[in-house]
């Protein structure tokens, strides 16, 4: 599955976040723009979309090169 890297305000904070390797399917277009499931998952009846700045795709081929290699912490 696709992942992105997104730059978006908090809306508790009021603060510039950058959350890192963001599914996918937690982005939703709308005309054009691109929106983020900030509250995801969680199962909340209102759920909170947020306006994101800046989005761009992970390049997951070093980190999956690296877990074949040396495998996870778990291990």
């Amino acid at each position: 599955m696709k992942s992105f890297n997104i730059r978006y305000i908090d809306p508790n904070t009021n603060r510039e976040v950058l959350e890192l390797e963001v599914p996918a399917n937690q982005l939703v277009d709308r005309d054009g723009e691109t929106w983020y499931d900030y509250d995801g998952d969680y199962g909340q009846e209102l759920r909170r979309f947020v306006e994101v700045i800046t989005a761009t795709q992970c390049d997951t081929t070093a980190k999956a090169s690296y877990m074949e290699r040396f495998g996870t912490a778990s291990e």
